[in-house]
C-alpha cells in the first residue's frame, strides 16, 4: 500500500455487529484499492470489536469510544484521524456498488470540486427497491442529496465538523457544503440505502426537532437567506409535521403506512443497467 491513501474511508458504528462483515465485502469489491478504513467503534456494547479485530488488513484503522457519545462525535473522531487525499462516507449499515471510490475519484481528476454526491437507491431489508434519492430541491437546499452518498476533499476538513449531541449530526455540513463549496452531483446510483433499520415514528420525530432548531439556527445566523415568504413557508410547513407526527403517537401504525409515500420518485428494477443488476442480485445470495 502507498503511504498516503488515496481515500480514507470514514465509517462510525454503534451496536451494528450484524452489518460490519457485509460492508466491509462491498468495501473490498472496490475497483479502487489505495483506501485506509478509518472505523470509530462508539462504545459498542455488541461484538462489534471483537469482529472489527478479527478483520486482518493493514489498511483498516479502528478507534474506540468506552461509552457511547453518539455519531456526531464519532464522525469527528473520524474526520481527525483521516489521512487520505478524499474522505468518503461509508455508513456501516448501507451498501455501495463497486465502482463508486473509481466514481468519485474520477470526478475529483477531472473537474474542479471540492465534494461530490450521487444518486441513492432506496431498499428493504431483502434489498427490493422502494424508490429513488436524486437531488430534489427544497426550502433549504437547491439541490439535496443523501449524506452516505458524500465525499469531499482532504483540504475541507478544517472547515467542516458535526453536531454533536444531536440528532441529525450532519445537517450543518451538508448547508455548509451547499452554500459554501463547489460540488458535483453525480447522476448515477453508486449506493444502496437500507431504510427499513430507521423506520421508526418516535425516532423520526426526533430527528425532525433537531432539524428545525438547527434551521432556526442558521436562519438567525444568516448562513439560510430565506425570503419573508419562504421563511413563512418553511416554519408552516415544520411546524404542521410535527403537529402531524404527535397525532400518529395516538396510532403508530398510521406512520408505517404512509412511509411508502415519501418517496415520489420511484424506478422500476428493469430500468437499472444490468451490471447494477447483476450486483444487487449476488448480494441477495
Amino acid at each position: 500500500m502507498n503511504l498516503k491513501p488515496t481515500f480514507s474511508i470514514l465509517t462510525p458504528t454503534y451496536n451494528c455487529a450484524k452489518y460490519i462483515l457485509s460492508s466491509w465485502q462491498t468495501l473490498c469489491l472496490q475497483t479502487e484499492t489505495n483506501w485506509e478504513w478509518v472505523i470509530v467503534n462508539d462504545g459498542s456494547t455488541d461484538d462489534s470489536l471483537e469482529i472489527l479485530n478479527s478483520l486482518k488488513d493493514e489498511r483498516i484503522r479502528i478507534h474506540t469510544y468506552d461509552d457511547n457519545r453518539g455519531r456526531g462525535f464519532a464522525r469527528n473522531l473520524a474526520l481527525s484521524k483521516a489521512s487520505g487525499d478524499i474522505i468518503v462516507i461509508w455508513d456501516i449499515d448501507d451498501l455501495y456498488f463497486p465502482d463508486r471510490l473509481e466514481k468519485i475519484k474520477n470526478a475529483f481528476l477531472n473537474k474542479d470540486i471540492e465534494y461530490f454526491c450521487s444518486y441513492a437507491l432506496i431498499v428493504d431489508n431483502q434489498l427490493k427497491i422502494k424508490g429513488v434519492r436524486r437531488f430534489p430541491s427544497d426550502i433549504v437546499f437547491n439541490k439535496s442529496f443523501v449524506h452516505p452518498t458524500l465525499a469531499f476533499r482532504s483540504s475541507l476538513l478544517g472547515s467542516l465538523k458535526y453536531g454533536e449531541g444531536v440528532a441529525g449530526e450532519d445537517f450543518e455540513l451538508m448547508v455548509f457544503l451547499e452554500k459554501k463549496c463547489k460540488g458535483f452531483f453525480c447522476e448515477e446510483f453508486l449506493m444502496l440505502y437500507l431504510e427499513d433499520r430507521e423506520i421508526n415514528l418516535y425516532k423520526t420525530l426526533h430527528f425532525h426537532k433537531s432539524f428545525v432548531q438547527s434551521s432556526k439556527r442558521l436562519i438567525q445566523e444568516n448562513v439560510l437567506r430565506l425570503t419573508p415568504l419562504s421563511k413563512l413557508k418553511f416554519y408552516a410547513t415544520a411546524y404542521l409535521k410535527t403537529i402531524i407526527l404527535h397525532l400518529m403517537k395516538i396510532k403508530p401504525s398510521l406512520y408505517l403506512k404512509t412511509v411508502k409515500f415519501r418517496h415520489l420518485e420511484l424506478l422500476n428494477f428493469d430500468e437499472l443497467p444490468q451490471y447494477r443488476k447483476n450486483f444487487i442480485n449476488s448480494l441477495k445470495k
